[in-house]
């Protein structure tokens, strides 16, 4: 008996030191991007973002802003956060992530407001981004 306890003592203080130093145990840590690539002498750009779970406020972004955050994708990949765009009239709600989207290559999330639509990449590289949404 004794010895089994000491046996789930290592692997609970082992699970704890992993857990500390990667934080996510069982999923991969997410990093999304947000920012105002819109031309300058325009409105900020404004914005809301949450999941099921975690609401984020609202931010007002100024030109070449950044807002950016990172969590433990679900333990069911059942994550999904979404953002609200408002820049002048202009506005849209997109998904910015969604465990279930498929093939994702890194897990870096970005994305760009411009001046014609918003704009995606998995990596912070201006020229890789691809335009995905149109303003409404």
């Amino acid at each position: 008996m004794m010895k089994n306890l000491f046996v789930f003592f290592l692997v609970i203080t082992s699970i704890l030191q992993i857990s500390s130093a990667k934080k996510c145990i069982l999923s991969n840590e997410v990093r999304v991007h947000v920012s105002n690539d819109i031309p300058s002498n325009t409105v900020p750009l404004n914005l809301h973002c949450a999941s099921a779970h975690d609401d984020l406020g609202n931010h007002t972004l100024m030109i070449n802003q950044d807002f950016s955050w990172r969590f433990c994708d679900g333990c069911f990949w059942n994550t999904l956060f979404f953002c609200h765009f408002w820049w002048g009239p202009s506005q849209i709600a997109i998904d910015v992530y969604s465990s279930h989207w498929v093939a994702q290559e890194s897990d870096d999330k970005y994305w760009a407001a411009r001046s014609d639509g918003i704009y995606f990449s998995f990596f912070s590289d201006p020229k890789t981004f691809t335009r995905r949404f149109d303003w409404n």
